[in-house]
């Protein structure tokens, strides 16, 4: 079996060469892991990116949500005033009857 070596990678990102040690090699094989494509600064960059969407995405959902409970909210006011606005009516019309 030969003895591990240091291998040369280029960012799929960049384009620049990064080393893949010995000992990360190890660790990949060891977790199962297939052989990086990205520098640590484009892979830094791609998971911030992907926080960032993770983010938007969580507020947006935060947002939609307000949105529904508000427009509940007022469909539940506009029923009670509906059911207000009928029994002043029918309140209304029974005092003309009396008349």
């Amino acid at each position: 079996m030969s003895e591990k070596q240091d291998k040369i990678i280029i960012c799929r990102n960049c384009g620049k060469e990064f080393v893949f040690s010995v000992g990360e090699q190890r660790f990949f094989e060891e977790k199962g892991l297939s052989e990086p494509v990205r520098c640590k600064d484009c892979k830094a960059k791609r998971k911030e990116q992907s926080s960032i969407k993770e983010e938007n995405t969580e507020k947006k959902q935060r947002e939609h949500k307000e949105n529904k409970n508000d427009f509940e909210e007022m469909l539940r006011k506009f029923q009670e005033n509906t059911i207000l606005f009928e029994e002043e009516r029918v309140r209304r019309e029974n005092k003309k009857k009396r008349r």
